[in-house]
This record gives structure tokens, sequence and C-alpha cells, in this order.
């Protein structure tokens, strides 16, 4: 999701943020001994993370992310589930902190760990980002390329309201599309033109 490193969070760090997950989490608990925990922080949340735990023994391997704040607890523990509650909780709680440098890192976290009622919304950059299920044919693919539009912002409207536009998969259709940020951190779709359907991507149903 971002095009920076992550950290890894090993030891004695990793054992005492499994022992404050393990309280929130439905299941067998995580272990430090098979699980990878990396982080990233976030600059629209001031002082919290985003991590990302992998139980490695687990068939297929059990992931859960989530965002933690810096030394806290159990409380300052929000699970990422797939909608964007937890998100629109937070925007409240910490607040969301958006500005015209970090909006779009926001608008990207958002769609990678919100689902629709019908599927993912996956904006795109560039057509290597598409998660193909087959390679199109050389000419296609240059097609499409041609397409796609990085993720820009438009401009801040006197409300307060931020406008980017993008280039998004939906399902099996590139779609482009206006993206509205208010600055409680709301996000909402606008003016989607599809620009091509049945292209060969993997589904995405089980995501999250």
């Amino acid at each position: 999701m971002f095009s920076d490193a992550y950290t890894t969070i090993e030891h004695g760090d990793a054992a005492a943020l499994l022992e404050k997950l393990n309280t929130k989490v439905d299941g067998s608990d995580f272990s430090s001994t098979n699980s990878r925990i990396i982080s990233h922080s976030l600059p629209f949340y001031n002082g919290y993370s985003l991590f990302e735990v992998s139980d490695l023994e687990s068939n297929p391997v059990r992931i859960i992310s989530f965002i933690y704040k810096e030394n806290g607890t159990t409380d300052d523990l929000y699970i990422l589930d797939g909608t964007n509650e937890p998100i629109y909780l937070l925007n409240k709680l910490v607040p969301v902190f958006l500005n015209a440098e970090n909006v779009n890192s926001y608008v990207r976290f958002f769609f990678f760990y919100v689902r629709g009622r019908f599927g993912h919304f996956n904006i795109i950059e560039n057509v290597d980002e598409i998660n193909w299920r087959e390679e199109p044919a050389p000419a296609g693919r240059r097609a499409l390329a041609k397409m796609i539009e990085p993720l820009e912002l438009k401009n801040e409207d006197k409300d307060g309201i931020y406008h980017l536009s993008a280039s998004i998969v939906f399902k099996n259709s590139l779609f482009e599309s206006d993206i509205l940020v208010t600055e409680e951190g709301n996000v909402s779709l606008n003016n989607q033109e599809m620009l091509v359907e049945d292209i060969p991507v993997l589904d995405d149903s089980f995501k999250l």
C-alpha cells in the first residue's frame, strides 16, 4: 500500500503487542514465536501506526491488520475489519489530520482496508499494479497503460473538501472516478466512468 518500507517488530516488543491484540481477536491467540509483525507510521493519525500480524504456521496464513497508539493500552488498538467503521471512529477520536501533503496516502489507506458491499475498489497508478489472472496481450496492456492516471489531488474547496481523481479497478472493470474527502476523513466516489470491462483480473472476494 505504501511505497516505502515497513518496520519489522521483534522479540519483547512483539510479545507485548500480541498480548494486547489477543484480548481483541476471536479464535486462537497469536504467538510471537510463529508470527511476523510489520508496522508503518501513518501521517494522518498523530502518534499511531499501522500494524500487520501474520500467523506463519496457519494455512492459509492468518493475517490481521490494526492501528495502535505508541505505548498505548488495549483501548488504543483498533482492528481493521474491512468496513469503514473503525477508520471513521479513529477519525473522531484521534482525530484525523488531513492536508494536501497526506490526503493521497489517506485515500490509498482507506480503499486498501475498506471493502464495499460488492467488493474492493482498488486504486491503481500503473498497469503493473493490476492483479492479473492472466497477462493481457502486449497491445492490450499498452492500451490499458495509456488509460491509467495516477491518484491526484485536484483541489481543496472553500468547504475544506479535497477533490481527487483516480483510476480504479472494481471487479473486472477499469474506471476513472473523482474521490471526495472531507476534513473529517469521510470518503465518497463521484462521477465514475467505466473505461474497460471484462479485463482478466483475479477475484479479490476474500481480501481482508
